[in-house]
This record gives C-alpha cells, sequence and structure tokens, in this order.
C-alpha cells in the first residue's frame, strides 16, 4: 500500500499538518475517515499495516477482492479531504485581501463615491509599506478606473489621475528593486550549486544595478536583506559568521508584518547558526541553535530538514550524544523514516552510537551499499568499522581493515588530509594489536602515536580537526 497516492500523501504531512487533519476528521461526519487516516498514519519501523487488517477496521467485515473498491472509494475521499483541510488552512492567511478588493470592486460598481473613497484610503494606508506593493498597484488601478467614471470635472480629474500615476510609478519601482532583490537571491542559490559541482569560485557580487530604472534610489529593508542574503549563500561554504550576523541584523530591520518573515528568520538565523559550527564555534552555534528554536513555533522550524541535521551535527560536536539521540529520534517521527535516506542523518546515528558504546547499533548502522556513497563517506564509514572492531576488543580485524583502506584507490581520490587521518589510524590500531592493548604501549610507540596526532594538529583545518572518527581515536587513545 506504501505505492498509492493517499498513503504516500500522509507520509508526506509534517507534524503540525498531522495534528490538523486529525483535529478536522475527528469531528468529520464520516467516521471511517478517521478511522483509515490514523491506520495509515501510524509509522511503522519494521512492518506496515497490511489490507485485511485496514479493511476489517473501516468496515467492519472481511475484506474480499469483490469488496475491494470500497476501500479504494475511502482512500480517495481521505485524499480529498486531506487536500481540502490543507487548502482550507492556507486560504485562510489570503482571505482578508480576497475580501477588501471584493469590497472595493462592489462600491466602485455601485458608484458610491464617498464609500469607495473611504474605503479605498484605509486599503491603501494598510498596505503602503514594501510588503503590500502588489494589493497597492492593484487598488491603484481600480482607482484610477473609479477617478475617470466618476469624477465629471476634467481639471480635478487630471489632478487626480497624475497623483495617482506618480504614486503607482514609485511603488513600481520599489517592487521591481524588491523583485531584483529576489532574482539575485534565486542566483545565488543556482551558483552555489554550479559552484558544488564544478567546484568553482563564484566572484560575482550582486549589488543594485541600473536596468531600465535606477533601482538604488528605492531601496528599502527588505531588499537590502534579500542583497546581502544572496552574497553571504553564493559561496555558502566560504562565506564568514560576520557575513550572515550582518544580514541577521538587516533582516531584523524588516518588519515583523511582512507575510514571510518567520520564514526568513528561519532561513537566516540557521545560516547563522550553521556557519558557526562550520567555523568550529560550536558554542556559539549552540546559542543561536537555541534562540531559533525559543523563538521560533516547530511548525516553522520542522519544514527545514538540513537545518534540524545541523543543529544534531552541533549536538555532537559538543560531545551532547543524548541529546542529540533524542534529536534523532523526533526528527524520524516528524520527518518519517525516509530521513534516514540521507547520509547526514545517517552519519550523525553513527556518531552517537559509537561515542554511546551501542556497538549492536552500530553495527547495524554501517550495514551499507558502500555504492552509493561518495569517496569521503566511504572512508568515514571504513574509519568506523575499524572503531566498530576496536570497540569489541577485535584489534586484528581493526588492522586489517585500516590497511585495506591504506591501499585502497579511495585514498588518491579525496583530500589528501585524509591521509594523515588513516596514518593516525594506522599507527594507533597496529600498536594496540601488537600488544592485544591500548594500555600497554612502550614509551617509543606512544611517541610515534603522538607524532602523528601532531601532524594532523599542524595542518590546522577544521573539517579534520573536529572530525568525529579522529576524535574518537584521539580519546582512546588518551590523547589531550
Amino acid at each position: 500500500m506504501k505505492s498509492l497516492l493517499t498513503v504516500r500523501l500522509i507520509s508526506a504531512l509534517n507534524e503540525p499538518q498531522h495534528t490538523l487533519v486529525l483535529q478536522k476528521l475527528k469531528v468529520e461526519k464520516r467516521n471511517s475517515l478517521f478511522v483509515l487516516y490514523k491506520l495509515l498514519a501510524i509509522k511503522k519501523e519494521e512492518e506496515t499495516i497490511d489490507k485485511s487488517t485496514i479493511f476489517f477496521k473501516v468496515f467492519k467485515k472481511k475484506w474480499t477482492k469483490e469488496a475491494d473498491y470500497l476501500l479504494r472509494n475511502e482512500l480517495k475521499l481521505l485524499k480529498d479531504k486531506i487536500e481540502e483541510i490543507i487548502i482550507e488552512s492556507k486560504l485562510k492567511q489570503y482571505q482578508s485581501t480576497i475580501e477588501d478588493k471584493i469590497k472595493l470592486d462592489f462600491y466602485r460598481d455601485l458608484k458610491m463615491t464617498d464609500e469607495f473613497s473611504n474605503l479605498y484610503n484605509q486599503f491603501m494606508k494598510k498596505n503602503e509599506g514594501n510588503f503590500g506593493l502588489d494589493n497597492y498597484l492593484d487598488y491603484s488601478f481600480i482607482y484610477a478606473d473609479f477617478i475617470r467614471q466618476n469624477v465629471s470635472n476634467y481639471a480635478e480629474r487630471a489632478i487626480l489621475l497624475e497623483e495617482n500615476l506618480k504614486n503607482f510609478e514609485a511603488k513600481l519601482n520599489l517592487k521591481y528593486t524588491v523583485d531584483l532583490s529576489k532574482f539575485y537571491l534565486m542566483k545565488s542559490h543556482v551558483l552555489f550549486q554550479q559552484k558544488q559541482k564544478h567546484n568553482v569560485e563564484i566572484g560575482e557580487l550582486f549589488s543594485y544595478k541600473k536596468v531600465d530604472i535606477e533601482t538604488v534610489n528605492y531601496r528599502n529593508d527588505l531588499s537590502d536583506y534579500f542583497i546581502s542574503y544572496a552574497n553571504a549563500y553564493k559561496n555558502f561554504d566560504k562565506s564568514t559568521i560576520e557575513e550572515w550576523e550582518e544580514t541577521f541584523q538587516l533582516l531584523k530591520k524588516v518588519p515583523k508584518d511582512y507575510e514571510q518573515y518567520p520564514d526568513e528568520y528561519c532561513f537566516t538565523l540557521g545560516n547563522l547558526a550553521t556557519i558557526c559550527s562550520i567555523r568550529s564555534d560550536f558554542e556559539k552555534a549552540d546559542k543561536y541553535f537555541e534562540q531559533l528554536f525559543s523563538e521560533l513555533e516547530d511548525s516553522i522550524i520542522y519544514q527545514n530538514r538540513a537545518l534540524i541535521l545541523n543543529y544534531i551535527t552541533n549536538l555532537n560536536k559538543l560531545k551532547r550524544y543524548k541529546k542529540a539521540s533524542i534529536e534523532l529520534s523526533k526528527a524520524s517521527l516528524v520527518f518519517g523514516e525516509k530521513i534516514r535516506e540521507f547520509s547526514q542523518f545517517k552519519t550523525q546515528e553513527i556518531v552517537v552510537a559509537c561515542f554511546l558504546n551501542d556497538i549492536a547499533g552500530l553495527g547495524k548502522l554501517l550495514a551499507i551499499n558502500f555504492e552509493t556513497l561518495q569517496p569521503f563517506e566511504k572512508i568515514y564509514y571504513r574509519l568506523f568499522y575499524c572503531i566498530y572492531f576496536l570497540l569489541q576488543n577485535n584489534y586484528e580485524l581493526a588492522f586489517i581493515e585500516i590497511q585495506n583502506l591504506q591501499r585502497s584507490k579511495l585514498m588518491n581520490e579525496v583530500d589528501s588530509h585524509f591521509g594523515l587521518v588513516a596514518n593516525f589510524f594506522y599507527v594507533c590500531i597496529r600498536h594496540a594489536n601488537n600488544y592485544g592493548s591500548i594500555n600497554k604501549l612502550s614509551r617509543k610507540d606512544n611517541a610515534e602515536i603522538e607524532l602523528n596526532y601532531n601532524l594532523i594538529l599542524e595542518a590546522n583545518i577544521p573539517m579534520f580537526l573536529n572530525y568525529s572518527p579522529f576524535l574518537w581515536m584521539k580519546d582512546w587513545v588518551g590523547l589531550s
């Protein structure tokens, strides 16, 4: 049943949507939809509830091939109802604007001048800021039409239309500037992906440009924010904490009534926290992550899978493995089992299992098809295989694994600094294997281990200094 549209739709709902659908279905006259939804929404890790069981619980009778149409019909009705519930909740966001336009059209058509003018002034005031530009332009157009039809004095009509035109042009230019900054933001996402694909630096700096309009004259807080975001994002892996802090400060100048403000707040603060983590300032990253969780609703935060995974990664870097384990379980619940297909989720599960000494769990996580992995991911898994054997005190298998890794073509396909980590592993495991323990090494053996350890420190590359396999091995051999 997993392939059915209704089942896939239910599994794709986030937690707030799931709660909303449950609430609405609970009061539906057709109780069978509520029963069916609850059955299909059950997240089972190992098995899926079968069709016969579902049929019996919904219709109170045994499933037959001839009666299968009843279930198919119920599934379609449920799909339609879920769509209706979600769409209805979204429409409420736009209901006020739609009603305003209808009301304005209504009084215009009735030619009720005073009432139309009062409403028009009221609506224009409400939409005169940066964020009601589309509405403002629509209302201006309606107003121009109203003036043409209802103001009989030519001189007065000319003055009113000219004034309206000036206002329209100013707002149009402002809208153009905001839209241009959004274009740059979209372009930054494209450039970043191209950079990842081709491994090239993006030198282009986004700024206000003269296209058809001198946009610099119409800058506002929102467009400034988008420009700053675009410049910080296009070279995301190279961007600085300071760039994202500046972008975040620009966002805070944007009025809170901007419709997309909560989403932008989530993106920007989330990126700031992530950059802090990438730059190895894990405490500062944690501070920003906690700020995010305290100021925004889960329904907004948990739309961003990457953000949650970055948060869990940072918890592991802070060695808060139990907290990371809790967040992994929560993410699995919110996003469904599909999240386990993402390599970052899997790697953080491995880190947690490893540092919490969950040997059985680690063994299951390492059972993976290596053909699906990138070279650097393969090395990551191979190193954790070594750790898996070491946790079982099987030094011989660990030594064979690290030898095989060093001989493999993988080491020629990645950054040369992976070789430093592999050599460090090799030396530690070789000596442990020779003595049957890591605690019986000679002074000479420990000196060799420290030498290889210091080579990694001297390289001073944050990624490798905070590389989880390296951190585990460092602790295992007793290095501070």
